[in-house]
């Protein structure tokens, strides 16, 4: 049978041994191709600064800046690609990091450190 038949069987699939040595790879020891679960890498669990949790989605923004502040973000892009500053790589992570900071500063100085309430509305959904 070829690969591109199909028989009933288990997940729909039913393999022969011949298909079945041909999809592990070697066709001589099937347990040495067998998947393995992937492995984490413990930074993937760490919240990034901004995040509520690991992995928290993310929501596209579009913004203008002033041409200085933009040739001052590229600057400092140029200065993390070449000197491996930890938890910045892209200009998101500095709109993320920056966007973070400044609101903690504001709750902080204006609302008792407590975290601004999400508006019932907001101006824009996905």
């Amino acid at each position: 049978m070829s690969p591109s038949q199909r028989r009933p069987g288990i997940g729909g699939v039913q393999l022969d041994n011949d298909e079945l040595r041909f999809a592990t790879g070697d066709g001589k020891n099937p347990e040495a191709a067998a998947p393995t679960a992937p492995t984490v890498d413990p930074a993937e669990l760490v919240a990034k600064e901004g995040e509520a949790f690991p992995g928290e989605d993310m929501e596209k923004v579009g913004t203008q800046l002033p041409t200085s502040l933009l040739d001052q973000l590229e600057g400092l892009m140029l200065f993390i690609k070449t000197t491996d500053v930890p938890g910045i790589t892209t200009k998101s992570d500095v709109y993320r990091i920056g966007v973070h900071r400044l609101l903690t500063e504001f709750a902080r100085k204006f609302n008792d450190g407590k975290p601004f309430p999400v508006p019932r509305q907001r101006r824009r959904r996905p």
